[in-house]
C-alpha cells in the first residue's frame, strides 16, 4: 500500500509499505520502539492500523545529545 511519509523530512512523501500498523512500520524503518508517530493527525500506538493513503508522520526519534540530523 501507499502512505504519505514524512520521517526526517520537512513535508511527505509516497511511500510504498507492506507494513500493516504503525509497529511494523516502526520495524521497516529502523526506528525505536518509543518513536512517537503521527497518523492522519492523530497520535498513534503500535497497533494503530495503516490505510491506502494515511497520511503517517514520525515526529520524535529517541535523540541523544546536541545533534538535529
Amino acid at each position: 500500500m501507499e502512505i504519505h511519509l514524512m520521517n526526517g523530512t520537512h513535508s511527505f512523501n509516497i511511500y510504498q509499505t507492506s507494513a500493516e500498523t504503525v509497529g511494523e512500520l516502526k520495524d521497516e524503518l529502523g526506528l525505536e520502539s518509543s518513536a512517537t508517530v503521527n497518523v492522519n493527525s492523530q497520535v498513534a500506538i503500535d497497533s494503530t492500523a495503516l490505510t491506502q493513503d494515511a497520511v503517517v508522520a514520525v515526529v520524535a526519534r529517541d535523540k541523544k545529545g546536541g545533534s538535529n540530523s
